[in-house]
Formats: C-alpha cells, structure tokens, sequence
C-alpha cells in the first residue's frame, strides 16, 4: 500500500526535477539606447547606394544562418549570368538641398530634391523637367519625403536581433520578414526575411540584404559649401512659382 502511494509521488518529483533543469528560453535581446537608425542623413552628407541583384543560385545564400556571411559584400555576391547592378549617388548640402545622380558615367539623370520638389536634369542640360510625385512605379521619383533611407522603413524594434561586426564595423543587425510586391501585375505579394546592418555610432545603414538582392551603402566626405541649383532648374522653379502665384491671384479675384 505504502509502495502504491510512494510511486507516484517519486514520479511527480523527479518530472519537477527534470523541469527544473530544462533551460529558459534565451530572451530577445533589446536595442540600445538611441533611434534603431537616423531618418536623415546628417547636412552636409556624401553617400552612395549600390544595389546587386543576384542570380537564383546565390539567392539561396541569402538565408545563411550567420548574418554577417548572407551576402556581405559586393564583392561576395554571385551575379551570375542574371546579375544587375545599380549605383545612385547622393549629396546633400549644409543647405538640405540633395542632389541625386541615378546611375553612373555620362548617362546619368540628376535629381534635385528640395522642400518637397524634385526637378530632372538630363546630361548635358538638355532637358530639365519637374518630376511628378504620383503613385505607382516612376523610376525618376526619389521618395525622401519620411526619411532618406525609404528601403529601411521596416526597421523596428522587435526586428533588432543584436550586434555584428560587418565589413568591420560594429553595427545593429536587424531581420525581419516583410511582404514584397510581386514583380508580375495582379500577383499576390511575396514573403521574405529582410536583414540590415546599421552602424552603431552613426546610426547610419551599411547594408541590407533581401531575397537575393544586396544593397550598400558607402559614407564619403561631402563640401560644406551649400549646394546651388543650376540655371536651367533655378529657372524652372522660378517660372513654376511665377504660375501657382497667377493662379492664386486669379481665383482670389473678385467677380
């Protein structure tokens, strides 16, 4: 009888036992103090943002289970017989005016980005154009209207996943799985695991890795000189204000 009693108990005792042994699950870690990355680049600031989009083979090393191996560098990245790469260059002014060359070499369209407006400037002054701020793909619009980095607008705190050394520089690494619009019209939009390295001093992006497709971001030394508008946009602005002041004086007029 006694036996009958004890077994239970003896079982009971060595189950709390066993749970007591079995280790906590490890907790996420917490970012540190300060924004998990500026919104703005400092004024003035010299960056340039190359992005390799990969072939299907070296997509399957995005999803290494060392982050600082996932397509680190350029350099590291198969482009394969599929692989394209983009470079725009980005300078902003102690003036806040930005300048933005898409692409590189002579061919390159110059963006000017100022207090909400952005006007085209097509090599050799051939064409200067306002640029349309529509919804929709418009490979000549730079949205800068929330942050200067609008790839990383995914970045949050429960995506912080802890410090890294990248290209050996310290840096918050964050990932996190996002939906991604489907290449092809009227397709439904895709999930992949996103992953950035942000400096930790500057808190400044240096890289982001996405289904294949690495983006970096190189810091350079820009002039402290405010930037000034070449004739043909300072010309256009103009003449555009001169044409929003007529309208407005036109439908104040009295009737």
């Amino acid at each position: 009888m006694k036996s009958s009693i004890l077994f239970p108990i003896l079982l009971l005792l060595a189950a709390l036992q066993s749970y007591s042994q079995t280790p906590a699950p490890t907790p996420k870690p917490t970012p540190p103090p300060g924004p998990l990355i500026q919104k703005r680049a400092p004024s003035p600031s010299l960056w340039r943002v190359t992005t390799i989009v990969s072939s299907p083979k070296a997509k399957d090393n995005q999803h290494s289970e060392n982050p600082s191996k996932a397509n680190a560098s350029p350099e590291g990245a198969d482009k394969g017989e599929n692989g394209t790469t983009t470079q725009n260059t980005f300078l902003k002014g102690s003036n806040n005016v930005v300048r933005v060359n898409l692409g590189a070499g002579k061919d390159a369209v110059t963006i000017w980005c100022l207090a909400g407006v952005q006007v085209a400037e097509w090599p050799g002054n051939s064409m200067v154009a306002r640029v349309p701020d529509i919804k929709g793909p418009n490979p000549l619009h730079v949205d800068l209207s929330r942050t200067d980095f609008p790839e990383l607008a995914w970045i949050s705190p429960d995506a912080y996943n802890g410090e890294y050394t990248y290209n050996g520089a310290r840096c918050l690494y964050y990932s996190k799985k996002v939906e991604l619009p489907s290449d092809v019209e009227g397709s439904a939009p895709t999930q992949a695991t996103v992953k950035a390295f942000v400096e930790i001093e500057s808190r400044l992006p240096l890289a982001m890795v996405r289904d294949g497709q690495l983006t970096t971001w190189a810091w350079g030394t820009a002039p402290q000189a405010p930037l000034s508008l070449p004739s043909a946009v300072a010309a256009l602005l103009d003449d555009q204000k001169r044409q929003a002041r007529m309208v407005v004086a036109e439908a104040v007029k009295p009737r």
